[in-house]
């Protein structure tokens, strides 16, 4: 055999198309006598990735939802959220900007702001620490306080009207 392309039908190379004959997918077997099998096609979905997960066979609960805040509401909520991300911000920019005047007054080099900057990301992280612990606080009892009364009110009541009370 030589070296030079093959010329004719059975001819292999790297742009042979599939279905041609010389070891391609469709086309005669190589030369081992093995038939090469057909390749996938890419874009047709395979049927053992088409079966539904379990999860989603099973149906949706119907449990209440928890009824929709109002406009103001969900506004401060989202107000208290970007606080939230502008205090995380700015305290590793502050940090940085403190080591930077550091390294300013003392001549340092990069050490005071590489400092600076690692101080502002661990207050940021305190920070942000101290804010959701605190309103996760105010919501548990808020909710601990609408129980207690709903406790009186049904204690209070009796089942009975007001007016059926005398």
């Amino acid at each position: 055999m030589s070296d030079q392309p093959r010329e004719g039908p059975d001819r292999k190379g790297p742009l042979d198309t599939p279905g041609l004959p010389g070891g391609m997918p469709g086309g005669a077997a190589p030369e081992g006598g093995q038939p090469v099998e057909e390749e996938r096609d890419p874009y047709r979905p395979r049927p053992d990735l088409l079966e539904i997960p379990e999860i989603l066979r099973e149906k949706p609960s119907t449990a209440p939802l928890e009824k929709p805040k109002s406009t103001t509401a969900s506004l401060i909520e989202m107000g208290k959220a970007w606080g939230l991300a502008f205090d995380f911000v700015f305290s590793i920019i502050g940090g940085f900007a403190l080591g930077w005047l550091f390294d300013y007054w003392r001549g340092t080099g990069p050490w005071g702001a590489i400092i600076g900057l690692g101080i502002g990301f661990v207050t940021a992280f305190i920070r942000i620490i101290r804010n959701t612990t605190k309103a996760e606080r105010r919501e548990r009892e808020g909710k601990e306080r609408e129980a207690r009364e709903r406790a009186a009110a049904a204690a209070g009541s009796g089942g009975r009207s007001p007016s059926a009370k005398r």
